[in-house]
């Protein structure tokens, strides 16, 4: 385009502006009204009401053909509320529609913004429940102190309301939050409470996926069979229930217990049978994580080529869907199975650029883990000052979160590089160095 042809652009958007400014507040809400119906009816008449927020059913909108342009047809609604308080309705379902949307095509940005928006128009039960979806998006999102603070907000308002199928599930995402950042104690006992919640209200689904997030949270701390008696309580309860893509998410979770107990062959079967699944599925988010786990698999036990094939495939996912924080632990995970090679100046870049992801979104034991991976990788260069100085950076958020084992087991990987240059091993690991 030539710049004549910018300038021609921008002139005419100053002059569409000052017409538009040119109108009176009253005919320019009504122009906004105008403009909201005319498009519903040349896309063939209004979107439907969504099911209620707050049903305990959990059931999702159907699509419809005005969702891709939700998002502008709430803000002309919003425009022409501010005259006639009946469009606030239609504003409330434009901005449901295009936040489902926004997730419905991995835009977990427009998503969060949408949910806000949406937060802020309602009251009793509704607010809470858009709250909680507002603060869901961030959590998959990674911005996981910013989703505490949403929770946060929901639980403060909730004894003002009385809405116990909301509690439950804020008590839940804020278990399994807790989890992620390395709180097992408090996540442990918020989970307890959406448990047994879930089930005084009957709410199977809510109780399903508790359960499953109480298995992950076993998984983490090496409870194992605890693990697998809430995870098939789950899958039992989800089957049941006729929730086949939740299900699915759960048998990796499955997968992921079956590699930890060293059941190797079982736990890549079921990756794979999740893999398809989600292939079949369209689920996005659960292939690109079933991806990273199943690189995992392969890096422990020496399939470095097959590793590395997987994790570019789940990197590529991870970033198409806006998961930054898989996007960390995929990066941080491929460091460290290069470092399992030796290969120590093209594991540092991307255990840094891990750890740096990890400090943003809070994500503490995976940063723990890929800092002190990255110490090694210095010492490994001949860097040690640096190298110690990071590897104890690591290992103290890995105690401080409660990751003891992976903790020892960086202990032991830093006492082979002592051993190797001929180094007495470390006295007091967490000590100074």
């Amino acid at each position: 385009m030539s710049s004549a042809e910018i300038a021609y652009l921008f002139r005419h958007a100053l002059l569409r502006d000052a017409a538009y400014e040119l109108q009176l507040p009253a005919d320019r809400m009504g122009l906004h009204a105008l403009a909201l119906e005319l498009i519903e009816q040349s896309l063939g008449g209004r979107a439907p009401e969504p099911p209620p927020l707050d049903s305990p059913d959990h059931a999702a909108a159907a699509p419809h053909v005005t969702d891709s342009i939700a998002a502008e047809l709430a803000w002309h609604a919003g425009q022409a509320a501010k005259l006639q308080p009946e469009f606030l309705a239609l504003q409330r379902l434009y901005l449901r529609r295009a936040a489902d949307h926004a997730e419905a095509q991995y835009k977990p940005a427009e998503a969060a913004s949408h949910w806000q928006a949406l937060a802020s128009l309602l009251a009793g039960p509704p607010r809470l429940a858009a709250l909680r979806f507002w603060g869901v998006v961030l959590h998959q999102s990674g911005l996981l102190p910013e989703a505490e603070s949403v929770y946060r907000q929901a639980l403060e308002e909730h004894p003002h309301i009385d809405f116990e199928h909301g509690k439950a599930a804020i008590l839940r995402c804020m278990g399994t939050l807790m989890r992620e950042r390395g709180r097992m104690r408090d996540a442990e006992a918020l989970l307890g409470q959406a448990l047994q919640l879930s089930r005084q209200l009957g709410d199977r689904w809510c109780e399903a996926t508790t359960l499953s997030n109480l298995g992950s949270l076993c998984l983490v701390a090496g409870r194992l069979e605890e693990s697998e008696d809430f995870l098939q309580r789950s899958c039992a309860l989800l089957r049941e229930l006729g929730d086949f893509r939740t299900e699915t998410s759960v048998l990796g979770m499955l997968a992921n217990l079956r590699l930890r107990a060293e059941r190797i062959d079982e736990g890549e079967a079921l990756y794979l049978q999740v893999l398809d699944s989600c292939r079949k599925t369209g689920d996005r988010r659960t292939e690109g994580a079933t991806l990273t786990n199943l690189g995992v698999l392969y890096a422990s036990f020496g399939r470095s080529a097959e590793a590395e094939r997987v994790y570019a495939q789940a990197l590529a996912i991870h970033r198409e869907i806006g998961n930054q924080r898989f996007v960390g632990v995929t990066l941080g995970n491929l460091g460290c199975s290069y470092y399992a090679q030796n290969r120590f100046s093209d594991a540092l870049p991307l255990l840094l650029e891990a750890v740096d992801i990890h400090r943003q979104l809070g994500h503490r034991s995976f940063e723990g883990e890929h800092q002190a991976f990255a110490g090694l990788c210095l010492v490994g260069l001949g860097r040690a000052d640096d190298g110690m100085h990071r590897w104890h950076q690591g290992l103290t958020i890995l105690h401080e979160v409660g990751e003891t084992d992976s903790a020892q087991e960086l202990v032991s990987a830093m006492n082979r590089h002592r051993d190797k240059s001929g180094l007495p091993p470390l006295a007091n690991p967490i000590g100074k160095p």
